[in-house]
């Protein structure tokens, strides 16, 4: 990943400085991210959500305001997981050790995770976990999409392709599809088709080490 040049302080070559740059870097690329065009252009409702620039926009001013932090992880659960967000402390992870070498596919990551995040911060409740992950993936889908680039393979992502492809802005997926899609999220993440979503609205305060570190 190249890292942004206007960052302040010089880098030593310590540790810490690694990590500020990658927290720092990270947190002003996805704010770029969510604010460009070709995330700004996805538009969509699958079950209960509707997935569109008004909410990354939301997302992105909420990491902006420390309401939602981006950080690097050196180790992000779940089986063979690229990124995570973390509901429960509003923070979306991204490995500091990690086979993501291609920028588009690090901003794709980006952008599943911050389908999580968009859910948590704007909602509606109720949903399943299988339908927010049907929903980050059709996202990532879109976003890949728009730049022609070829997806890693993945029972998953695979499925979410065939969706996002023929979906044009403002479009619902129809019900059949959700439902074959949210089964493939529920077999490979070893989950309930019918468990529920975890998002519990974003609570992170903004901490003095926020702005310091």
């Amino acid at each position: 990943m190249a890292w942004p040049l206007d960052l302040p302080g010089t880098p030593t070559g310590s540790r810490h400085d690694f990590q500020w740059i990658l927290r720092h870097s990270l947190r002003h690329r996805t704010i770029r991210l969510l604010s460009g065009m070709p995330v700004q252009a996805i538009d969509f409702r699958l079950g209960p959500y509707h997935i569109d620039g008004a909410g990354f926009h939301a997302v992105a001013m909420a990491i902006t305001t420390y309401h939602i932090s981006v950080q690097g992880k050196d180790n992000i659960p779940g089986r063979e997981a690229w990124g995570a967000y973390a509901d429960q402390i509003d923070t979306i992870g991204i490995p500091t050790v990690t086979q993501i070498s291609d920028p588009t596919w690090l901003e794709a990551v980006l952008v599943h995770e911050s389908v999580h995040a968009l859910i948590d911060l704007k909602g509606p409740r109720g949903g399943a976990r299988s339908q927010n992950e049907a929903a980050a993936y059709i996202a990532t889908a879109l976003y890949l999409l728009s730049f022609d680039f070829p997806a890693p393979e993945g029972p998953i992502l695979d499925a979410a392709m065939k969706i996002a492809d023929p979906l044009k802005a403002g479009m619902t997926v129809d019900k059949a599809s959700e439902m074959r899609l949210r089964t493939v999220v529920a077999t490979n993440m070893d989950i309930d088709v019918d468990e529920p979503s975890s998002d519990d609205g974003v609570r992170r305060q903004p901490q003095v080490t926020d702005f310091l570190s």
